[in-house]
């Protein structure tokens, strides 16, 4: 009689990693202008994924304020700025 080994069950693929919904809330500062607006957004979701380098860090700071103290905190303000952006008619509207 010949041993085989058992086949092993193949693994589910893991489910993608999803934001979790969170109720938009504002940074201390609100960028004026879209462009800030716009950067603060993008660093903001970079900060939900990781530590950002501390040039980014102080450069969010400036546009937001303050640092989000963490990861809920950065997502609360990116959903809040986001809101912001779609309400908001801004000066320089040449921008996309």
């Amino acid at each position: 009689m010949v041993y085989t080994a058992p086949v092993p069950k193949p693994q589910p693929k893991p489910k993608p990693k999803r934001q979790p919904d969170v109720e938009p809330d504002l940074p201390p500062r609100v960028p004026t202008t879209r462009a800030e607006l716009d950067q603060a957004a993008m660093l903001l979701g970079e900060a939900v994924k990781a530590q950002l380098r501390s040039s980014r860090r102080e450069k969010l700071a400036a546009l937001v304020g303050e640092y989000p103290r963490d990861q809920a905190t950065a997502a609360r303000w990116k959903s809040g700025l986001k809101a912001v952006r779609e309400d908001e008619i801004f000066d320089d509207d040449d921008a996309p």
